[in-house]
């Protein structure tokens, strides 16, 4: 075995080791280096906004599944940190943790539900063994070992650059589905959205995001590199990612929604709620959009949005400031957006932020809990991370972490797809369906595959 499997094996426990890094200036990019590592922990994060980012392996590991892992997690990647001996190398190398959460922790989904997430923890982040980060000027990559290692840390370095640049080539097949399992038909979907419209005028809340889940069978794995590549070129302006915690399973997307963002104090997110499609020309296109601007639902659904993330940031942070409502576009639809702004004292962690906002009513509901207790008794599915925080934090607290959705979980020849509408009063049943299927669109079309 080598040292590189060795690690990919056995991470470290938090507490038990000191580490040290390394780095060099490498010429593959982290999208084609992820090609070369189908069979590793990894984590790929393709921010239009961020350096390009891959992770491989873990050489420690923090895992989470209490009520109170935000702050675990937090205590624990600060220890983590702490242990870490960083590389003299621009500050763009220096080792992240990557990882993130499940939607809800594990002591709330009733054991007798169907998942496909048993292999995910509450909370997972890993300090890579690998990391190459691209810069403006140079991509970087750096190598994280035990202490005790550190004498094998150059040729390490030498032997995760040879690898990492050996991706080979997509044979350009892609696999065909093979059969579709709904959680919800179509005539349930309608029922529920039907009953939650019940629940919420009964118990008076706002809103209640509904989720499907959509099963394929495929006759050949999912090549999940590629797919990334096209989905990064669909959708460019979205965050394309995934995350394999443990080999063989990996949850990956396209998402259009920060949930929030962290630099030297300064704290970016945003209320992305009320969605429409493209038009076919650039006209049909503004006037969705400006239906959309002066449509009555639309603009509560995102004002209960934008308020909730306000209010949860103001007990910690000052000039909490909300944007007027624009239009947020991607390839296939168009989004009501309101950027978020604020700032928070120098010792503020990304994580005790990801805490106070998640889940938002963009896909939780509001009142945030009397939602959620809705989730738990008309889904007959679980969540997993789907809708969950994913991304990275580095030594200092600072960070970035979005919302998994436009997203699914891939495994041997299996691919699980998730998407939410969110129901209001006055929701339709029949659009709120048509609505949800438009959610599983970007990943089946990245796979060449088509609705039944």
């Amino acid at each position: 075995m080598s040292r590189q499997d060795a690690a990919e094996t056995e991470p470290a426990s938090v507490g038990a080791e000191t580490y040290v890094s390394a780095s060099r200036r490498i010429d593959v990019s982290p999208l084609a280096a992820a090609g070369a590592v189908p069979d590793r922990r990894r984590f790929c994060w393709l921010h239009p906004e961020e350096p390009d980012l891959l992770a491989v392996g873990a050489t420690a590991a923090v895992t989470v599944d209490s009520p109170d892992r935000f702050e675990t997690a937090d205590d624990r990647l600060t220890e983590l940190f702490g242990a870490v001996d960083g590389p003299d190398a621009p500050e763009i190398a220096a080792p992240r943790a990557v990882g993130g959460f499940a939607f809800f922790d594990g002591n709330t989904v009733p054991a007798d539900t169907q998942s496909h997430w048993r292999a995910f923890d509450d909370g997972t982040f890993v300090l890579p063994r690998a990391q190459i980060v691209a810069g403006e000027d140079a991509t970087w990559l750096t190598v994280t070992v035990p202490e005790d290692e550190r004498s094998e840390l150059s040729s390490e370095l030498d032997d995760w650059a040879d690898r990492l640049a050996d991706a080979g080539t997509h044979d350009g097949t892609e696999p065909e589905a093979t059969a579709f399992h709904w959680s919800l038909s179509r005539e349930e979907w309608e029922q529920t959205v039907d009953d939650v419209i019940g629940r919420i005028e009964s118990d008076g809340l706002d809103k209640v995001v509904l989720a499907q889940e959509l099963t394929v069978d495929l006759d050949a794995p999912v090549p999940v590199a590629p797919v990334l590549s096209r989905l990064r070129e669909t959708y460019p302006n979205c965050t394309t990612f995934c995350f394999s915690p443990t080999p063989g399973r990996t949850f990956f997307g396209a998402t259009p929604e920060t949930l929030v963002a962290l630099a030297d104090g300064h704290v970016q997110t945003e209320a992305l709620a009320g969605t429409t499609d493209r038009g076919e020309t650039a006209a049909e296109d503004t006037d969705l959009a400006d239906a959309m601007l002066g449509d009555e639902k639309y603009q509560v659904e995102n004002r209960i949005v934008a308020d909730t993330i306000a209010d949860a940031l103001r007990p910690v942070a000052d000039d909490v400031t909300v944007a007027e409502p624009s239009i947020k576009r991607i390839t296939n639809l168009q989004h009501l957006h309101r950027p978020i702004t604020a700032t928070v004292p120098n010792q503020t962690s990304v994580l005790s932020l990801a805490e106070r906002l998640h889940p938002t009513p963009a896909v939780g509901g509001s009142p945030r809990r009397a939602a959620s207790d809705v989730i738990r008794d008309v889904e007959p599915f679980d969540r997993g991370w789907y809708a969950s925080p994913i991304g990275w934090v580095d030594g200092d607290g600072d960070g970035t972490f979005v919302v998994g959705i436009r997203a699914g979980l891939t495994w041997d020849e299996r691919l699980a797809l998730y998407g939410g509408a969110g129901i209001v009063t006055g929701s339709d049943p029949a659009t709120e369906y048509g609505e949800v299927r438009s959610r599983f669109e970007p990943i089946l079309d990245a796979l060449e595959v088509e609705l039944p």
